[in-house]
């Protein structure tokens, strides 16, 4: 229950279930986008798939170097908002009739690494003021960041209508809220202490 009512503690855990949530819709839709509408074979499909997964993961790997740099409010802030307009101007152009496939996995590759880059430092900061109850905090905030994600990828299964864009939606939503979560725990530049319920 005190965790659930901290607001730094939340705000962080939030960032990172709506970037989770994104990309399980990515997970979860992405081979009926390609598959049934580009046409992509299951060995083609599986090419595109394991590229956007090594973004992924290089994306975390370079995540602690820039946290080292810039600092972590400055990486999620920077990065949840490249994330939304990555995400959104892809939605945009679909949503106009100009999407194409190479476009489509050039610039969802581009919107998953940016997950890459916060998702760390979010539960890091997430976690940073819990440390006599770390196993207890993060068990809690997997729970949530699955619970979101789930909700992500069926929502977006079952509103696929053959096309890109209920995908795309779903990703430009968690993308556009994991945002305002971001720039809520990290207002004034600062980071947000847990515990800290009165500023």
């Amino acid at each position: 229950v005190g965790l659930a009512r901290n607001r730094s503690y939340m705000g962080y855990t939030m960032i990172g279930g709506l970037g989770m949530g994104g990309l399980f819709a990515f997970i979860g839709s992405s081979s009926f986008v390609y598959m049934e509408h580009f046409g992509l074979n299951p060995l083609q499909f599986g090419l595109i798939f394991s590229v956007n997964a090594i973004g992924l993961m290089i994306a975390n790997q370079f995540s602690a170097r820039l946290m080292a740099r810039v600092g972590p409010v400055l990486l999620i802030r920077g990065a949840t908002l490249m994330y939304a307009v990555f995400a959104v101007l892809l939605l945009t152009i679909f949503l106009a009739g100009g999407g194409s496939f190479w476009l489509m996995a050039g610039m969802l590759l581009v919107v998953n690494m940016f997950f890459g880059f916060f998702a760390p430092a979010s539960a890091v900061l997430a976690l940073e003021e819990h440390g006599e109850i770390a196993g207890v905090a993060a068990s809690f905030a997997g729970m949530i960041q699955m619970l979101i994600a789930t909700l992500a990828m069926t929502v977006g299964g079952m509103l696929f209508n053959g096309t890109a864009i209920p995908m795309l939606s779903v990703i430009a939503i968690c993308a556009v809220l994991s945002v305002g979560f971001a720039f809520l725990a990290t207002r004034g530049g600062q980071v947000v202490l847990a515990g800290d319920h009165n500023t």
